[in-house]
């Protein structure tokens, strides 16, 4: 632009029948600013054409050349500087208008992230919620029913979590929930999914899985970096452990009965003393398999 404004004046100034419809052209500039320039830049560009034009003006007069006559030339340059001066305000406005526009789309950008992410996460701990889990889950059984790859869940439950909020506080619950949160992010691997399922069950989703797999060595690995970690607020000396029901899924069956499953085996690793996990196998005819070593 501001070799094109330069080009145009020297044009203007050497070639005296262009000089109407150079002058036109030169008015266009500030127009293609409205569209790109910062307002900063449309007022710096308003600037340069006017002090081109008197510049010009200057030498050509001095110059004396007779195809220019100063007085109507400056009648010419000063209609021309009042049309530039006007179109650059325009062209300022709509910068600013074109600055506020985009603030405003990245703060919409952001809020909608920020709604996205609170329609799919717990607000407490940061994992994915219930519907987000149950729409993942339903995600996967459609592709193990696709591909025949294994698919496995373990519902886990902190143990005696109850006695944490009766004792300690709510607060201290919290940061427990947060804490074992942030462990299990850690220790799982990056193709699994772990959701806050509710109170203080977690759901974790084991891709490509099943009961024999090695990747079931997360869920002990957690469990020894949470017996091993100082949770709860106030009292380093409590340290936590947590019950498992895992069930890998059977061909065709539905996600209500995986669940139940899982249900069951939670149960019965709570009956079996809690800080186990029982397996509940993919085949009907399996029965359930107790991991309860400490």
């Amino acid at each position: 632009m501001v070799y094109a404004v330069a080009a145009t004046v020297l044009g203007y100034a050497l070639v005296p029948v262009l000089r109407g419809p150079l002058l036109q052209l030169l008015c266009l500039v500030p127009l293609y600013a409205m569209l790109n320039l910062h307002p900063r830049q449309s007022a710096w560009m308003g600037g340069w054409m006017v002090a081109l034009l008197l510049l010009m003006l200057a030498v050509m007069t001095a110059l004396g050349r007779p195809d220019f006559v100063p007085r109507a030339e400056a009648l010419r340059i000063a209609l021309a500087g009042f049309v530039i001066g006007a179109l650059t305000l325009n062209a300022m406005h709509f910068g600013r208008v074109r600055l506020q526009l985009k603030a405003q789309r990245a703060e919409l950008t952001e809020a909608v992230g920020r709604v996205q992410d609170l329609v799919i996460h717990d607000p407490l701990t940061g994992l994915l919620n219930r519907q987000r889990m149950q729409a993942l889950l339903q995600e996967e059984a459609t592709r193990q029913d696709r591909s025949g790859q294994p698919l496995t869940v373990a519902l886990i439950d902190l143990d005696f979590f109850k006695r944490i909020n009766d004792t300690q506080g709510h607060a201290a619950g919290d940061a427990v929930l947060c804490g074992f949160a942030d462990l299990a992010r850690a220790r799982l691997r990056e193709t699994d999914a772990v959701a806050r399922w509710g109170g203080e069950e977690f759901l974790v989703l084991l891709r490509e899985t099943d009961i024999q797999a090695p990747a079931l060595t997360a869920l002990d690995r957690l469990r020894e970096q949470l017996r091993e970690r100082a949770l709860v607020p106030g009292a380093p000396q409590w340290r936590l452990d947590f019950s498992a029901g895992v069930a890998a899924r059977r061909p065709g069956e539905s996600l209500s009965a995986l669940l139940e499953r899982a249900d069951r085996a939670l149960y019965a690793a709570k009956a079996a003393g809690r800080g186990c996990t029982v397996f509940s196998g993919s085949g009907a005819d399996e029965p359930p398999v107790r991991s309860c070593a400490r």
